[in-house]
């Protein structure tokens, strides 16, 4: 029952501690390990690296961009591909780019990132 003499923040601040000392079932944690092991190493794992080995900079994320939109890439490398092209503009008017099928134009600087 709600004790109406406990401040809202008193009571997050109970129910924080409660959920930080609250340790997960060891086999969730070993089912979800494995589930993302096998997201990470699926069918696609590794075909990014034959396109680009290091990624070193806008040159580099701009390169796999057909890759990215044909599916390509290892879910590892694609949530990569994702957060630089939510972060860089230069490579995020890149993909726009390639998906309307305009020719792509080189990268400003060659950001490394």
């Amino acid at each position: 029952m709600f004790d109406r003499t406990k401040s809202y923040e008193a009571l997050l601040d109970e129910a924080a501690a409660q959920i930080a000392g609250a340790r997960p079932d060891d086999a969730l944690v070993d089912e979800a390990a494995a589930r993302v092991w096998r997201n990470l190493n699926g069918p696609n794992a590794g075909v990014a690296a034959a396109e680009v080995d290091e990624i070193r900079g806008c040159d580099d994320y701009q390169a796999l961009i057909p890759a990215y939109l044909a599916g390509r890439l290892s879910a590892a490398r694609a949530a990569l591909f994702e957060d630089h092209t939510r972060e860089c503009v230069p490579c995020r008017k890149a993909l726009v780019q390639a998906r309307s099928g305009e020719a792509p134009r080189p990268a400003a600087g060659g950001r490394r990132r």
